[in-house]
Parts: C-alpha cells; structure tokens; sequence
C-alpha cells in the first residue's frame, strides 16, 4: 500500500495500480522546435482556426505520448488551449469524428427550432 496526499485528502492505493509514467514529469518540448512548428502551421489552432495571437499557444502531439507518439516536428501541432484539452489521447480522426458530430447536432437542433 502506498499513501498519496491530494489537494489535503489522503487516499491509499496499491502500488500495482501506479502508472509510473504519471510520477514523472513531462519534458517541455524545447523552443527551437515549437518554433519550427508555429512556423509550420501559424499561429492559428489547427482545428478550431482559433487566432492564437495574444493566447496560450500548445503543442499537441498528432499520436499521443501514452501511445507511442514521439516528440518530433511531424508529430506535433499547434492547437488552442481548449481543442487540446478536450482531444486528451485520442487520435486526430477519433477527435474530428467526434466534432463533426457535435456540430451535426447543433445544426439538426437548431433546424427542429425553426
């Protein structure tokens, strides 16, 4: 059993159950790359077309880390704070099937409005 103290509540959990991957910290992807790829794609988040001008601009990788993707220029992408978050481990098909469902919906929607 090993102790974990989160935001001051202690939770217990078996040391099999730890992804020691998560222990570690993740590497910041180095600046001359980030560059590169800002130079690549612009400054604009590659699926929402987001203006990332005066915002946070991150780095997604196209195949996640926790999948095998490697931090290299082909494998990387500009995005918008949110479209990253909300893309999490999926892979870039898996993520665009999912908004262009989302946005199917909202239009069906909003034509069952009217």
């Amino acid at each position: 059993m090993l102790r974990c103290i989160i935001h001051g509540f202690i939770i217990i959990v078996k040391k099999s159950f730890i992804n020691t991957q998560m222990l570690t910290p993740k590497e910041r992807i180095p600046n001359y790359l980030r560059r590169r790829v800002i130079e690549r794609d612009g400054i604009h988040c590659v699926y929402c077309d987001d203006d990332l001008t005066d915002k946070e601009v991150h780095m997604d990788h196209v195949i996640a880390e926790s999948k095998g993707g490697q931090t290299t220029y082909d494998n990387l992408q500009v995005t918008c704070r949110k479209c990253n978050l909300a893309k999490g481990v999926l892979t870039e098909s898996e993520f665009t099937d999912r908004l262009r469902t989302r946005a199917m919906n909202i239009l069906n929607r909003i034509g069952s409005e009217k």
